[in-house]
């Protein structure tokens, strides 16, 4: 699906650590080594499922909500950008938040502690 043939291949190419692919596949960094060098072998579709999360798990947007503003950051691999928004922009942060779950993003909302009574 993404062209790797290999965990540590995609690993690379999305800057994760062993470390960081461990905690993120729920194993230990021994497993990931031990994957990488060929001791222990994972059929093609473990394979692949381990590199979809590893890639999936680099894509993130958090938006921040605050008083008059919204604040929308995302993160793809090693690529990040934050853009601020006024809060009468809200359709279009829709839009935008509708294209980022279409395309795979995680989304964590976070809201001010002075928004919190409005939420």
């Amino acid at each position: 699906m993404y062209g790797f043939e290999s965990i540590k291949d995609a690993r690379k190419a999305v800057g994760v650590s062993q470390r960081d692919a461990a905690e993120i596949l729920g194993v230990s960094r021994a497993t990931i080594q031990n994957w990488e060098r060929g001791s222990i072998e994972l059929n093609d579709i473990q394979r692949d499922i381990f590199i979809r999360i590893i890639i999936e798990s680099r894509r993130l947007v958090k938006l921040l909500i605050l008083e008059e503003t919204i604040c929308l950051e995302a993160k793809d691999n090693n690529k990040e950008s934050i853009r601020v928004f006024q809060k009468d922009e809200y359709e279009y942060v829709n839009s935008l938040l509708r294209y980022y779950c279409d395309n795979g993003y995680r989304i964590e909302v976070i809201v001010s502690a002075t928004n919190r009574k409005g939420v």
